[in-house]
């Protein structure tokens, strides 16, 4: 059951960087969450995180973004952790021009959708 939510928040985020709408992007994740830059910035909770996917989004404009999953941990208190490959390129027709490994840790809230806690963003 938790891997359809998961899938179900991974496309209103991906939905939300096609239309660049940082609040909806934002609305993914939990009170508490937090990206993990590669050169070891952390950016955490909500403000902040609008405040970093508001000057990407302003950079790049719309995206197209691909999210491929290889592997779902769950743990027994509502927390997952998901592993995969990403992809953004300006269109579905585009090469992509960043690609990479992402890590998420997903939290169940209590209406039983899941929410970012952690993300992590390696580039190849």
């Amino acid at each position: 059951m938790y891997k359809q939510k998961l899938e179900e928040a991974k496309k209103r985020r991906i939905e939300a960087l096609q239309q660049a709408d940082v609040e909806a992007y934002i609305n993914g994740y939990d009170e508490k969450g937090v990206i993990l830059l590669d050169r070891g910035q952390i950016v955490r909770g909500k403000e902040a995180l609008r405040e970093q996917m508001d000057n990407f989004i302003t950079l790049l404009g719309s995206m197209h973004h691909v999210l491929e999953t290889e592997a779902y941990w769950p743990d027994e208190e509502g927390v997952v952790t998901e592993k995969g490959r990403f992809s953004y390129s300006q269109s579905l027709d585009e090469q992509p021009f960043y690609t990479g490994v992402y890590i998420y840790v997903w939290k169940e809230q209590p209406n039983g959708e899941y929410l970012l806690l952690r993300e992590l963003h390696i580039d190849d």
